[in-house]
């Protein structure tokens, strides 16, 4: 089994409740929020996240859950709206230091909540 939350606008922490993997909360993987006492800064990040699923035939078709993997995410709202993934921009070297700064403080929020699941290759996969 495994549990996905949603709507909490802000990322949620990931952890084994009774041996299930639960995601409280992605995030907003796009927002239009206004960043405001309200909605703090955070409400621009959020998780793709990766999770194995292996199915074992020889043991009744059995079904097991790995550990999730997180690839952090945040909107660009003074680009138009664009989904940025962090590490991927993160490792350009063309970046401005006032974009550089956004996306590291969108990392650290980010790995304050989910940091032992964040990908160590941290290239986006399909």
């Amino acid at each position: 089994d495994l549990i996905v939350g949603h709507h909490a606008h802000v990322l949620q922490p990931i952890e084994q409740v009774n041996g299930t993997w639960v995601l409280f909360g992605l995030g907003n993987i796009l927002s239009n929020l206004p960043t405001s006492d309200r909605w703090p800064a955070a409400s621009q990040d959020a998780a793709v996240v990766t999770v194995e699923f292996t199915v074992d035939v020889d043991d009744g078709a059995s079904v097991r859950v790995g550990r999730p993997v997180v690839y952090p995410t945040w909107v660009d709202k003074d680009a138009g709206w664009i989904v940025r993934d962090v590490d991927g921009q993160l490792a350009r070297d063309d970046l401005s230091a006032g974009q550089r700064g956004r996306l590291e403080a969108s990392l650290a929020r980010t790995a304050a909540v989910v940091g032992e699941f964040v990908a160590a290759d941290p290239t986006i996969s399909p």
